[in-house]
């Protein structure tokens, strides 16, 4: 897992909120790597989940540092269409979304 360190001055947002951007997930290529920022350590979870609200993955649920993390996502097992990735950090939730195509 990659980190570096963020600058001191996030405080408002244990997230950063510039780190989450939609991803697209093709046939060919059927992993995505999905990259958060955190502005504070704790406590973080990364849960997938289908459009309708069933989850499909936890990708991450334990203590990290702050700064930038990525984690990857196998596709593989998944049907074609829309997810929603969650990172949670304390009380702080950003959501994200991914478009499976096959």
């Amino acid at each position: 897992m990659k980190c570096t360190t963020l600058r001191p001055d996030y405080q408002d947002n244990p997230i950063d909120p510039r780190a989450h951007s939609t991803c697209n997930i093709w046939r060919d290529l059927p992993t995505t790597t999905i990259v958060y920022d955190l502005r504070l350590s704790g406590h973080v979870t990364l849960t997938v989940y289908k459009i309708l609200g069933l989850e499909v993955a936890i990708l991450v649920d334990c203590l990290q540092p702050r700064g930038r993390h990525s984690t990857k996502l196998d596709a593989c097992a998944l049907p074609s269409g829309i997810y929603v990735y969650r990172v949670r950090n304390g009380i702080s939730v950003k959501s994200g979304k991914m478009t499976l195509v096959r």
